[in-house]
């Protein structure tokens, strides 16, 4: 008596297998940079501290042995990341207020940018990197190197504002610079307490205000000029 296979067996042994698809491995710059940005993304929506390599890795889809391989330390990709997402807003708001033609409005805009409650996630951000830095070195190495930038960025609009005939400074430009960034630094403390503000004493715009009247102080501009 002759047998029959069954149904499903026949199936499998009439079944001609598919060419497996050779899995192409990143190349190392690749991953390396998926790693930072999904570090960065990390940084911005859950803190600093809670980079780590399982973290990332767990983030990315590898093994944490992968995240180690890349970065001698935790401290290298956090540095990394953070200085990633703070050029990156940097040189959106560059983009954006290279548009307006006089260094007056372009400097009107950069502080618009940096002082808007849209920034929040930035600016605190730069607070957890400024506490991270005093126990961090790398931290703080990458943070005092993205400062020097900013500060170099006010430098050259603050220059092309004198050059141009709209500013009159008393100080050196550098000088004039840091001042106007330490007042810029100084409201990013908003972003901590943003959500409790209106129902509190605490007046931030009023401090706003104290900013643009002390920049256009600086910059011997007329009052109102910045608003």
């Amino acid at each position: 008596m002759r047998h029959r296979r069954p149904v499903a067996y026949a199936c499998l042994m009439n079944a001609v297998p598919s060419p497996v698809k050779p899995v192409r491995r990143k190349l190392p710059e690749d991953r390396r940079q998926e790693i930072i940005d999904a570090a960065g993304s990390i940084a911005l929506s859950e803190g600093l501290s809670s980079v780590t390599a399982r973290r990332v890795a767990s983030f990315v889809g590898i093994g944490s042995g992968l995240v180690t391989h890349y970065f001698s330390g935790i401290d290298e990709l956090v540095s990394a990341a953070f200085s990633q997402v703070v050029a990156a807003e940097r040189e959106a708001i560059a983009t954006r207020v290279a548009e307006f033609p006089t260094a007056t409005e372009r400097l009107r805009e950069t502080i618009s940018a940096y002082t808007t409650p849209t920034r929040d996630p930035l600016g605190l951000l730069w607070l957890d990197a400024w506490r991270q830095a005093a126990d961090r070195p790398a931290v703080r190495t990458a943070v005092v190197e993205q400062m020097e930038l900013d500060l170099a960025d006010m430098r050259d609009t603050i220059e092309a504002g004198v050059s141009s005939g709209e500013f009159d400074l008393q100080d050196p430009s550098a000088v004039v610079a840091m001042r106007i960034l330490a007042l810029l630094d100084g409201q990013v403390a908003a972003s901590a307490v943003r959500g409790a503000l209106v129902d509190s004493s605490l007046d931030y715009p009023a401090v706003e205000g104290l900013l643009t009247a002390t920049t256009e102080r600086e910059l011997g501009l007329a009052p109102g000029a910045l608003r």
